[in-house]
């Protein structure tokens, strides 16, 4: 390999890992703060009685709604660039304001939170990856 061509391939490595660098940092840590999940848009998907922020995704390849006599139970599976910690603190707040009573919260590695209704319970299971911040929230019936 000629010394030209050896330069050439050096100044494209370092071109790229300066714009990495530069742009894919600040895109790598962008997660949406506490505040900005307070005021972002909700969403009630399967379940009439727990919002979710608009900037999660609904996986629906991998939830599962089973609804038996008016009664819906099941699993919704969430994605987005949002903080663990402004999603624990939603949930403890809107769901509260749903009629949910907040029975305990486990933490690390990732944070569970236990919700209770008078005939069904709530467990929603947070966890921040380094791109992404997943959600399960499992519904079942109470007896």
């Amino acid at each position: 390999m000629s010394r030209f061509t050896m330069k050439v391939i050096i100044a494209m490595v370092f071109t790229g890992l300066s714009f990495f660098q530069i742009s894919g940092c600040s895109y790598f840590q962008k997660k949406i703060e506490p505040a900005e999940v307070a005021t972002s848009t909700v969403k009630y998907y399967n379940f009439e009685d727990i919002k979710v922020p608009s900037e999660l995704k609904l996986n629906e390849r991998r939830s599962f709604i089973h609804d038996m006599a008016g009664f819906k139970a099941g699993t919704l599976y969430f994605s987005g660039y949002v903080s663990s910690d402004s999603l624990v603190d939603f949930f403890k707040d809107t769901m509260v304001k749903d009629g949910w009573k907040l029975k305990s919260i486990f933490r690390y590695p990732k944070v569970l939170e236990l919700f209770e209704k008078p005939k069904k319970i709530c467990i929603i299971i947070i966890k921040e990856e380094l791109l992404t911040t997943k959600v399960e929230i499992w519904v079942s019936p109470l007896r």
